[in-house]
Order: C-alpha cells, then structure tokens, then sequence
C-alpha cells in the first residue's frame, strides 16, 4: 500500500515540471527534490534546476514559453543602449533578476527568467506606476547578468557622485564665506 500511494505521488506532475520530467531532462524524483529545495532556499525553481542540477538553460526557457505563454527573447539579439533601464530600480532589478526590454506606452515589457514569479512583475509595476508584461529570457547568468551590470553600475556611480557632491558641496561654500 505504501509503495502505491508513493508511485501516485510521482504521477501527479504537470506545468514546468511535467514538461521536463517528459523531455527526460530531470526524473521524477528529481522534479518533487527540486521543487522541495527550491522553495526551502527561497530559489525558483527554474533556477534552482539550473544552477544544481545543471540542466540546460535555453531548453528550460524553451519548455517555460510554452508552457506559460510567454515569448521567449534571446538577450544577445539586443542592444544595451536601446534599454530603458532607468525606469525599474536597480535594486529591484539585481532582486527579481529581470530587465526593462521596452517601453510601448503605458506598458512596460520585462525579461524574467522565471514567468511564475508574478510578485516580481507586481513590484516592478508599483515602483514604476506602469503597466507590466512578462517576457522571457533565458536564465543563463552570464547573458541576463552581463546585460544588467553595466546599467547597475551606471546607477550606483550616479548615486556615489550624487553623494560626493553633497559632502563637499558644504566645504566649499563655507570657502567661499570666508
């Protein structure tokens, strides 16, 4: 009885992954693990799969699109200075690991790695005051990371220098009083 009630136990699969379980990219234990640890350690699961069970990024991101709906974006297809990147926080970009591809009027196109993660989108909304659709890239680190860094660093220098400013700007005109 035990053994039946644990065999139903692995049939019940379905989303992300189901596919992946039928794609013979994870097992099935592998897929109720991963789903397990990835909640435990606060990950999704895409990226947990990827970064512990090294499963390939873009098949993963291939099965996400179809899975959800959401079109798939190759982020070496962009340029970095078409971006509009000073609309989402960086804080809130390095957070949710997602990107600010487009802006077409009042709605807001953002790369994300993990459709699933609708508290992201929820955020990115707040904090912008405009609408937000979800599209999906693949969660290789070194191509979402290498677009996001730049822009990152872009903003902290603005907010070093900001800072600077306001620290000397007070030396100098006492300078000039006296």
């Amino acid at each position: 009885m035990n053994s039946s009630s644990s065999g139903r136990a692995m049939q019940v699969l379905s989303g992300l992954p189901g596919r992946l379980v039928h794609a013979s990219l994870i097992t099935e234990e592998q897929a109720h693990e991963s789903s397990r640890k990835a909640v435990k350690m606060g990950k999704s699961l895409v990226r947990y799969v990827v970064d512990v069970l090294n499963v390939d990024s873009h098949a993963i991101a291939a099965m996400a699109s179809q899975e959800f709906g959401v079109p798939l974006f190759d982020l070496t297809a962009i340029d970095r200075s078409n971006l509009p990147d000073k609309l989402i926080p960086a804080s809130l970009m390095g957070k949710h690991h997602a990107l600010p591809l487009y802006r077409r009027g009042n709605r807001l196109f953002v790369g994300v790695s993990d459709p699933t993660n609708l508290a992201a989108l929820d955020e990115i909304k707040f904090a912008t005051g405009i609408s937000t659709e979800a599209v999906l890239v693949d969660n290789a680190v070194d191509s979402l990371s290498s677009l996001m860094e730049p822009i990152i660093m872009s903003i902290l220098g603005v907010l070093v220098g900001g800072l600077m400013i306001a620290m000397y700007l007070p030396i100098f005109m006492l300078g000039s009083v006296v």
